[in-house]
C-alpha cells in the first residue's frame, strides 16, 4: 500500500508511481465485476502494439444499451488504464471492447443488472 496526499486521482496515481519508482501502472477500478484476465491481456497487448505511453479501455454506448445501461457519449471509459509516470494523458491509445467484461457498476440499476447476470451465469 502506498499512502498519497489525496489531492485527486491523477495526482495520487502520479505520486504513487514516483514513490515506487515505477514507469507506469495498470489501474483497474474495483467496480468491474465481470472483468476477465483475457480481456485485460488483450488490452495490454493492444497497448504494447500501439507504442503509445498510455491507454484506456472503452466500450460503446451502443453495446451498453444492449445491456439496458444508458450512456451519454458514444465512447465510454470503462475504468482500466495504463498510466505513465509524469503524464496527465491517460488515453493516448483507446482500446474498445464490446463484451460483458466492461459492465461498470455505478448505480443501483447497474447493480441489479449485475446480480441478475450473475444468477443467470450460475444457472447455466
Amino acid at each position: 500500500m502506498v499512502q498519497t496526499s489525496a489531492k485527486g486521482f491523477v495526482e495520487d496515481v502520479q505520486e504513487a508511481l514516483e514513490k515506487l519508482g515505477f514507469e507506469c501502472a495498470l489501474v483497474v477500478c474495483s467496480d468491474l465485476p465481470f472483468l476477465s484476465s483475457p480481456t485485460v491481456n488483450e488490452f495490454l497487448r493492444a497497448w504494447e502494439e500501439s507504442k503509445k505511453r498510455s491507454a484506456a479501455l472503452y466500450t460503446t454506448r451502443e453495446y451498453l444499451e444492449t445491456l439496458g445501461v444508458k450512456a451519454r457519449t458514444p465512447l465510454v471509459a470503462v475504468g482500466v488504464n495504463v498510466i505513465p509516470r509524469g503524464s496527465r494523458a491517460f488515453d493516448e491509445h483507446r482500446h474498445i471492447v464490446q463484451k460483458l467484461d466492461v459492465l461498470n457498476v455505478n448505480t443501483k440499476k447497474e447493480l441489479e443488472l449485475a446480480r441478475l447476470l450473475c444468477q443467470t451465469k450460475k444457472n447455466e
